[in-house]
């Protein structure tokens, strides 16, 4: 096996184990403005619908407005794909 072989299966299994347990952006919206979030929280979660419920923990404790949103993104290398708008209304 040579190093290149060795890294190659390295990155192999980061982005495995990062398919498991995805990397999701939660921009929080607070404001009228929807493209200047009050708060960027970045976290790993088992899946979309864990990473909507952490989500929603994120909103409910967030300093802002009572209505108030949050922008839902998951990693896709390096880039992110837009999932959903999780709101938390007054």
């Amino acid at each position: 096996m040579t190093a290149g072989n060795s890294l190659g299966g390295t990155i192999a299994g980061l982005h495995q184990l990062i398919a498991e347990h995805g990397e999701f952006r939660l921009e929080i919206v607070a404001g009228p403005d929807p493209d200047s979030p009050s708060a960027v929280v970045w976290f790993r979660a088992d899946g979309i619908a864990a990473a909507i419920a952490q989500g929603r923990r994120f909103l409910a404790v967030a300093d802002g407005s009572d209505d108030r949103y949050g922008e839902l993104y998951q990693r896709n290398g390096d880039l992110a794909d837009f999932l959903t708008t999780i709101h938390l209304g007054a």
